[in-house]
Formats: C-alpha cells, sequence, structure tokens
C-alpha cells in the first residue's frame, strides 16, 4: 500500500544536521547547546547524536523571548545560566 504525500511520516528524531535545517540554527550553534547541557539529547549506543522533534519545540517554546531582545544576550543566558541568574539577582 502506497503512502499519499498526505500521510508522510516524520521522524521522531533528527540528527544534528537535520536539526539544523529544521530549526534554521547552524549546527555549531547546536553543538554548543549539546555541549553546555542545555538541550536534551540521545546517543544510542554510543553512536550518532539524535534530537526528539518534540523536545526541541517545547525546549524551543521555553525559551520564547519578546520582540526586540538581544539574540546574544538570550543566547549566552542559555549556555551560561550561572552569568544570567547573577546578573537577575543584581
Amino acid at each position: 500500500m502506497e503512502m499519499s504525500p498526505r500521510e508522510t511520516v516524520s521522524p521522531a528524531y533528527l540528527s544534528l544536521a537535520s536539526l539544523a535545517t529544521y530549526s534554521g540554527l547552524s549546527r555549531s550553534t547546536l553543538r554548543r547547546l549539546l555541549a553546555a547541557g542545555a538541550l536534551p539529547y540521545y546517543k544510542p549506543r554510543g553512536g550518532k547524536i539524535l534530537i526528539s522533534v518534540v523536545e526541541f519545540d517545547e525546549w524551543l517554546v521555553r525559551h520564547r523571548v519578546a520582540a526586540g531582545a538581544d539574540a546574544n544576550a538570550i543566547l549566552r543566558d542559555v549556555l551560561e545560566p550561572d552569568r544570567a541568574a547573577r546578573r537577575r539577582s543584581a
């Protein structure tokens, strides 16, 4: 039985390269987020890194910022949470 274009299945997990295409973020930015522990991922049997589309979308919604916010400051807050907490408490 052939599937129509409307019935195509989207993958539940994406590779880093596919996530970069999906999100519009560069692979280097995604790698920094992974290394900082800011973005959840899976590495089955020590192989390729996989990211859940659902978890990524939820993560993205949690990091929504009002219009006009400084993108560099946002990225620093995600990559350096201690620095962001100190800035908020000052």
